[in-house]
């Protein structure tokens, strides 16, 4: 079971690294391509994170350290970051810093408030149907 652990999460991986490449593909800017990925890397870890009790923990780890390990580059935002600081555009660096952590923190509280919006909301339709096939059991 543990040798299917470590092939989930490679699966993961690769799918994680081919979307990102094809971010990086449509963005024409990379300083905005690895932004990109980034929120949507911390997007779905927050999601994995918040429904982790729902899946099995191969699952989990195929999603959180596969899938969100091949999008994120945050070594692509430490190398960019330098770089801007060393050729002086400061005004460049700090739009990144700020965009890659502000940005990334506000997509994982947008996916707690998504994540607890869709459970309520099929927790209500599970619910209804529950209570509409009690209906037509008494007819």
């Amino acid at each position: 079971m543990r040798q299917l652990h470590f092939i989930l999460i490679g699966l993961g991986g690769a799918v994680g690294a081919v979307v990102r490449f094809g971010i990086c593909d449509i963005v024409a800017d990379h300083v905005l391509a690895v932004i990109i990925c980034n929120i949507v890397g911390s997007f779905v870890l927050a999601c994995a994170n918040i429904l982790s009790h729902k899946f099995y923990p191969e699952l989990r780890s195929m999603v959180a350290a596969g899938f969100c390990g091949g999008i994120s580059i945050f070594a692509s935002f430490s190398q960019d970051s330098v770089e801007m600081l060393r050729s002086g555009e400061f005004v460049l660096f700090a739009i990144n810093v700020i965009a890659n952590f502000a940005i990334c923190l506000l997509a994982v509280y947008a996916a707690y408030g998504i994540v607890r919006f869709f459970n309520e909301f099929f927790k209500l339709a599970a619910a209804e149907a529950r209570e509409e096939e009690i209906r037509e059991k008494k007819s």
